[in-house]
């Protein structure tokens, strides 16, 4: 039972990350509260926005895959 878990475990942890945006184990201040004080400080939206879209899809894209890659391995 433990070894179906696995898979459905980590897709509900991807699913929360991306849900609450917290991240505190990558950097203590949320990584949008962060660049919206960039944006205040430099007018320039697209580029704060389009990094913290950049840090968030290559943190959640390998964890996506490898839920999946479990996911295939279980599935018998």
């Amino acid at each position: 039972a433990a070894r179906r878990m696995i898979a459905p475990f980590i897709n509900q942890s991807v699913i929360q990350m991306k849900n609450t945006a917290l991240l505190y184990v990558v950097a203590v201040p949320d990584l949008m509260y962060r660049s919206t004080i960039i944006v205040a400080e430099t007018f320039r939206p697209l580029e704060a926005y389009t990094l913290v879209a950049v840090i968030y899809f290559v943190i959640l894209y390998p964890l996506v895959k490898f839920a999946q890659l479990l996911e295939r391995r279980t599935d018998v």
